[in-house]
């Protein structure tokens, strides 16, 4: 992978991933997105940012039958490709952060 540049949901959905991991799935996501972040998610729109990371490397699905029976759950891992660009963006929003808590209002 090249040195793209997550945007602000791919960066939610993978932090979602690596909180859950190794029970990460599409309901337990939306979940974590909207507990951790406060934010509503389609299962659209986790699946297809699934498959756009999937189709970048930053994640891997797995499709695992249900032991009740149900539909499978698909399985979401971050790659190591995956955990590297949640770092990068985390460092780079953290030096862009670096000194405004005076302007934000923050101590």
């Amino acid at each position: 992978m090249g040195r793209d540049n997550l945007g602000e949901f791919e960066q939610l959905l993978l932090m979602a991933v690596l909180h859950l991991e190794p029970e990460a799935w599409g309901s337990e996501i939306r979940r974590a997105l909207k507990e951790r972040a406060g934010r509503r998610a389609s299962l659209g729109a986790i699946y297809a940012t699934i498959r756009r990371m999937a189709a970048k490397g930053l994640v891997e699905v797995e499709d695992v039958a249900s032991p009740k029976g149900g539909r499978p759950r698909r399985y979401v891992r971050a790659t190591p490709e995956g955990i590297e660009a949640v770092r990068r963006a985390r460092e780079s929003l953290m030096a862009m952060a670096h000194g405004l808590d005076e302007r934000l209002g923050s101590s």
